[in-house]
């Protein structure tokens, strides 16, 4: 098994609304939690906190998530919810 040691530089991250606005309905963590367990999805992490991103935006009007990443290699939680 190949090992990668992360760096400090090496982030994701995504908070339900910027700085200066409200988080109407905090709708993120349980969105977030149906696209890790949708088994469309291939456990690329980016893509999955990227569709919770467009999820949050479209479905919840008003508010504004943000989403930032520093990855620089592929990061994979493929099969960690197995039936």
């Amino acid at each position: 098994m190949l090992h990668y040691d992360i760096k400090w530089r090496d982030f994701i991250t995504m908070v339900a609304a910027v700085n200066g606005t409200e988080a109407y309905q905090n709708q993120m963590i349980p969105m977030f939690a149906q696209e890790l367990k949708d088994p469309s999805n291939k456990g690329d992490i980016y893509e999955i906190f990227l569709k919770t991103h467009h999820r949050l935006k479209t479905q919840v009007p008003g508010q504004i998530p943000e989403f930032r990443s520093t990855l620089s290699l592929k990061l994979s939680l493929k099969n960690i919810f197995k039936p």
